[in-house]
This record gives C-alpha cells, sequence and structure tokens, in this order.
C-alpha cells in the first residue's frame, strides 16, 4: 500500500477531459475562419480560448506525453553520440574532439589525416539536414570561443599593427573605440573585431557591448557559433545588409592540404615562419585585403591573400538615387520583414510589415507601445506568451493543442501573426532574435532573386536561369519571389483540404544583400528569403517541410538554406543554382585536395567533390 504526495498523476487532464474543455472553441474556430457568413467576432473566439484554458491540469499532462512532443533540445555530444539541436539529424562519428586552442584544432586535423579520417566540424546544431556529421572525426567548436584581448591575445591573432594603412581600426577587449561616442554615426563608425569560431552569437554580443560595439547584422538564433553562421550564409533582414560572412574580412583555417600559387596568379603569400607537421594554416584574405603583407609574421600561420580564394564584392546596395528601383520602404529603414498568413481570409491573405531602425539608446528595453489605430492582441494572450517564454513545458502545451484541434490552426497563426504587432524599444540583439518562438519550432527557407537576369546562359533551363551573376544583376523583379509565394499557398490549402495538414506558424520573409562567396545562397543578386515555420511536435511537420522544399525548388528556381533545409532538394540541380560552383570546387581543391572535409551529405551533391570534374 502506498501513499500519494503531492500531485498526484490522475489529476492531470486527460485527452478527453481536454477535447471536451476546447470543443465549444474548437466548433466556433472552424466555423469563424471556414465559413464566409460567419457572425462569430475574434473576440467571442478570444473569450472561448481563455475559458477553455482556465482550469486545464497541464503538468501531468504534459509529463504523459513528453515522449512524443519535443522542443528544442542542447546538441548531444556524449557516449560517441551526436545530434542536432532538434534531434531528427543523428550521428554517431568514430571520434568526438573538443579542441579549445589553434594548437589544439591542428594536432586533430593532422591525426585525422595521418589515419585517413574523414573530419568535419560542427557548431550549435541548429541545421536540420546531415550536413553537420561526419563518419569519421567530429569537431565540437564550443572550445574554441577565445576573442581578441590587448594583453592576452590568443594564438594567432591579429594585431593592429599587422593592419595596412587605411584599413577600419582593430578593436580588442582593454581598448576604446576612436569616436565620441556621444556623436555615433551608424553608417561612418566602424571596426574590425576578431574571435575564434566557436564563439556563440550570445557570448560575442557579451563580450562587444562594453567596447560599444555591435554586430553590423545578426540571424534569429543567438545561440548558433560565428561557424556556424558563416558555413550555412546566414543572415538578418535588410537590402543593404549581406549575409554574416560577408562581413567576414579575414579567415583563419586549418586543412590538411597546401595551396600553391598557380603561375600568373596575382597573389601574396607569406609562409609561416616554423609551421605545424602535416598541417597547414591560412589567414585567408582578398588580394587588398585588410593585413599588409610587408607586416605579417606568424610563427603557424600563413597569410595567403588573392581574389581566386576569395573575391571581394566590388558592387554595393542601391544608391540613394536608386536606379535599380527598389521600393521606397526597402531602402528607408535598416531593417525589413514580413510576416504572411499562409491562410486565406476573404480571398486575401494577411501580412504583417515590421520594420527596424536604429535609434537613440532608451532609457528602457521592455517599452511594448501600441501604435495607434492598429489592432493589437489582447493583455492575456501577451501573457501566455511571457509564461512560453519562462515554462519549457508550455511548448509541448502548444503541439497538443494544434494536434488536438488542427481545423482551428488557421485562427491561431491569425493571432500569432497580430500578437507582432506594436512598437518595441531596446537593444538590437533583443529586437531581431526569436524571442519566444526560438525553442518553439524549425523551419526551411526558399531564397529568390529580386534582380532580374539581364543576360541568360542558354545552357541552363527556365525557371533557373533567373539567378544573375553579378555583373547581370539588373532592375527590381518580384515575379521570381510571386511565384513561389502563389505555389506555397496552393500548397498549403491541398494539404488543408486533401489531408488535414496544416502549417502552424505565420511565414517571414526578408530581404538581404547580395554576396560574394560563390556558394552562398545571395551569391550574384540581392534577394528575398520565404521562412517556412511549423512548431515543433505538430503532426506531419517535417514532412510538409520537405515536400515544399522538393515542389517549391523545382517550380519556381529557389534556392535552398544550406542549415535550414529537410533535404528535399533534388541534388542534380546544383549546378543550375549556383552558376559557379566550377570555380568553387576549384579553389576547394586547393585546400582540400584529398576531400579530408567531405562526408555523407556533402558527397552526394554533384559538382562539389573533385572527382566530379569533367
Amino acid at each position: 500500500m502506498g501513499t500519494c504526495s503531492g500531485t498526484c498523476a490522475s489529476s492531470a487532464t486527460t485527452h478527453e477531459e481536454l477535447r471536451e474543455k476546447f470543443a465549444s472553441f474548437y466548433d466556433k474556430a472552424k466555423q469563424h475562419f471556414h465559413d464566409p457568413k460567419s457572425s462569430i467576432t475574434d473576440d467571442e473566439l478570444k473569450q472561448e480560448l481563455r475559458q477553455a484554458l482556465a482550469g486545464v491540469r497541464w503538468e501531468g499532462l504534459v509529463q504523459r506525453n513528453s515522449g512524443f512532443y519535443c522542443s528544442r533540445h542542447t546538441p548531444v555530444t556524449q557516449y560517441g553520440m551526436w545530434s542536432n539541436i532538434m534531434g531528427n539529424v543523428q550521428s554517431c562519428p568514430l571520434q568526438i574532439v573538443k579542441p579549445t586552442s589553434l594548437e589544439e584544432l591542428t594536432s586533430v586535423v593532422a591525426s585525422a589525416a595521418e589515419r585517413r579520417l574523414q573530419i568535419k566540424a560542427v557548431g550549435s546544431g541548429h541545421s536540420y539536414c546531415h550536413a553537420p556529421t561526419s563518419p569519421g572525426m567530429l569537431v565540437e567548436t564550443h572550445g574554441l570561443k577565445a576573442v581578441g584581448k590587448r594583453h592576452a591575445p590568443f594564438q594567432g591573432q591579429l594585431q593592429p599593427h599587422h593592419l595596412r594603412h587605411g584599413s577600419l581600426p582593430l578593436i580588442r577587449e582593454g581598448d576604446k573605440v576612436p569616436w565620441d561616442k556621444s556623436d555615433y554615426k551608424p553608417t561612418e563608425h566602424s571596426a574590425l573585431f576578431e574571435s575564434q569560431g566557436g564563439v556563440t552569437i550570445e557570448e560575442l554580443v557579451k563580450q562587444l557591448e562594453p567596447l560599444d560595439l555591435a554586430l553590423i547584422n545578426i540571424g534569429g538564433a543567438w545561440w548558433q557559433t560565428v561557424a556556424g553562421y558563416c558555413s550555412t550564409s546566414t543572415h538578418g533582414t535588410g537590402i543593404s545588409l549581406g549575409p554574416f560572412c560577408s562581413e567576414v574580412k579575414s579567415w583563419v583555417i586549418v586543412t590538411s592540404s597546401e595551396w600553391k600559387v598557380i603561375p600568373g596568379q596575382k597573389a601574396n603569400v607569406v609562409p609561416a615562419t616554423r609551421g605545424s607537421k602535416g598541417v597547414n594554416c591560412y589567414r585567408v584574405e582578398p588580394f587588398d585585403g585588410i593585413t599588409d603583407p610587408k607586416k605579417f609574421e606568424d610563427p603557424y600561420i600563413t597569410l595567403l591573400q588573392s581574389d581566386e580564394v576569395q573575391e571581394e564584392l566590388k558592387t554595393q546596395a542601391p544608391s540613394p538615387e536608386n536606379p535599380n528601383g527598389y521600393p521606397d520602404m526597402l531602402l528607408k529603414h535598416r531593417h525589413v520583414e514580413f510576416l504572411w498568413d499562409p491562410y486565406e481570409r476573404d480571398g486575401e491573405h494577411a501580412v504583417a510589415q515590421m520594420t527596424w531602425d536604429i535609434i537613440p539608446q532608451p532609457t528602457s528595453c521592455d517599452g511594448n507601445i501600441a501604435s495607434a489605430g492598429v489592432e493589437c492582441v489582447p493583455e492575456f494572450i501577451g501573457e501566455l506568451l511571457d509564461r512560453i517564454e519562462e515554462c519549457q513545458f508550455l511548448y509541448t502545451i502548444t503541439a497538443i493543442i494544434f494536434n488536438l484541434f488542427p481545423s482551428a490552426t488557421p485562427w491561431l497563426v491569425s493571432m500569432a501573426l497580430k500578437s507582432q504587432v506594436g512598437e518595441r524599444r531596446g537593444t538590437y540583439y533583443n529586437m531581431l532574435l526569436l524571442h519566444t518562438a526560438e525553442n518553439a519550432g524549425f523551419a526551411s527557407e526558399l531564397v529568390f532573386p529580386v534582380q532580374q537576369n539581364t543576360q541568360k546562359d542558354a545552357k541552363i533551363p527556365s525557371p533557373f536561369n533567373c539567378w544573375p551573376l553579378p555583373r547581370n544583376a539588373g532592375l527590381w523583379t518580384l515575379e521570381n519571389v510571386q511565384s513561389g509565394i502563389k505555389t506555397i499557398a496552393a500548397d498549403v490549402k491541398l494539404r488543408v483540404n486533401t489531408g488535414g495538414q496544416f502549417v502552424t506558424s505565420p511565414m517571414g520573409i526578408r530581404f538581404v544583400k547580395r554576396c560574394s562567396n560563390y556558394l552562398s545562397m545571395m551569391y550574384g543578386s540581392d534577394v528575398c528569403t520565404i521562412e517556412l515555420d511549423m512548431a515543433y511536435g505538430t503532426w506531419g511537420a517535417t514532412d510538409l517541410m520537405h515536400q515544399f522544399e522538393f515542389h517549391r525548388i523545382r517550380e519556381s528556381g529557389a534556392r535552398f538554406h544550406w542549415g535550414l533545409n529537410f533535404e528535399g532538394f533534388e541534388s542534380d540541380l546544383l549546378p543550375w543554382l549556383y552558376p559557379r560552383l566550377g570555380d568553387f570546387r576549384a579553389q576547394k581543391k586547393m585546400f582540400d585536395g584529398d576531400e579530408r572535409f567531405h562526408n555523407n551529405f556533402t558527397s552526394r551533391l554533384p559538382g562539389l567533390a573533385a572527382r566530379d570534374e569533367k
């Protein structure tokens, strides 16, 4: 005979009780959204939802279902297994290593080369595909998190006296910015700052803040590492701002291959004074990069400056005269984003426009000021969102509600859209991050050019010939974006009507400046990205993402995000999506001649391996 202390499991609300409590709300939500003649108002539905939520005993319900409904978790790296942040990708590499210095990293690469093992570096596992996996050695990079310091530099750190005359100032921890903080000019006052690749954006921001510095732009997930940001061309939003990797002026890479200057090639090479056996470390920059080759010296790192290795982006964003015909709104605001409701209502899709600009430092970072004349969600919805941020188990509750009452999804998505309305002021990293949503879902992203291709290659079939080379990027066009949105909306409608599958989030539409990196999604043209979001644990979520990618890439010519994809793309399309793929392969061969850094994901993509050369 036993006793029951605290709350007994039997007191938890069951699925049957939950259905009964939500029955009235569920019926009215279906009628409200699907019946054009319905007289039910949003206010009535909000009251129904409030009543349904009252008295539900969530804790036991969540415990019973925690094995199925999941939210974001920390990547696993123990017991020889690694998983991504979502848990949908797992691998058992031969060895997981965690270096904390350049010296340790070179030893790891040398060991992999000696044993003829594949090797792959991973960040925080924010990719949903198999790109961050390795059958050999997997390098967990979070230990490589040092930032530039004045008095205790990390191994290989660049110093101010290494820079060319006229370069931006290099600021280190312990330095002061060389301008008056009371007269800060965002477009004029810029600096260089160095860190190792394993530092997370959160950690980097905290290091920059005391120096009165900030990142030019960021993505939405600040648990990602700098290395992860760069390897997937992660971006924020703003037509004058490129992906994070486009702001990196100097890279240090470690490889088991030796880069050799081709006769006639324009390059500056300053060899390491000592070097490391079996391994080469390179500081890679464009030919006219920030480092002065006459001043640079390092025992282990070779300076390599060549436009063949890293092409400097010569083309700029549209001038104030706007010769490319960009919408004024994209040029007026630093950051512009739209949240799009994938469900039609009265023949139209609701859209929330979001803009951010630099303002004087606010006295409070928590002010939420409603815009005049714009409908905002009730206070209790805001309170619920705040509780979701604080209580991880509420992510599971969200999935349970979506799965038990799928037909109510369109209304819940509409409410999520309206929750973004209002004016919020605060520090930049609080404004641009995912916040409440950062633990609650995942996404797939498609990328479309917004500049016309003025000289299409006859060898590339339509619609993939929409992608221009930088010299062929012309006037503003939304033709490709509109085509993509139209087909996505048709897909959503088909899945709802045929199989009862629902998209459980608004979709984000962002604009990003072009980038010179050959395999960046932004290569050749300024772009519009469409992020297809889903809540964790909802039925058919990953299958739906996979199908979106499969159909939309083939039909619209969109590029897929290197991290936010579920491998729904067809691998044979890569040469059409990236017109400089051959040049990328030639560069890669110089640094990875033995294909040490390949894995199963890259090996199945035609055009990436040296053996694919014709």
